[in-house]
């Protein structure tokens, strides 16, 4: 990538959805966007999320495409667990 592009990525913003089928079958899915292009640099689908994975879903983004400025989500359980806090 560029230096320019670098430069452009300035927010990242990161979104879990949980999904219910039926009674029993749940679908979790988290998408990690680049908030200037929209690219979506990350889309992950399971049974369930952890903060561990998320964390390590970002630390690969942030490897391949450097830190951002700001990261933007929700105040769902992946992110105030203390996997994130660290």
């Amino acid at each position: 990538m560029s230096a320019a592009w670098d430069q452009l990525r300035d927010v990242l913003q990161i979104q879990i959805e949980v999904w219910r089928y039926g009674a029993v079958r749940c679908e979790a899915f988290a998408s990690i966007v680049d908030d200037f292009s929209r690219e979506n640099l990350v889309l992950t689908a399971d049974t369930s999320l952890s903060g561990h994975r998320v964390v390590r879903e970002l630390d690969r983004v942030i490897a391949e495409c450097g830190m951002p400025n700001t990261i933007v989500s929700d105040n769902g359980t992946e992110f105030t667990s203390m996997a994130i806090l660290k």
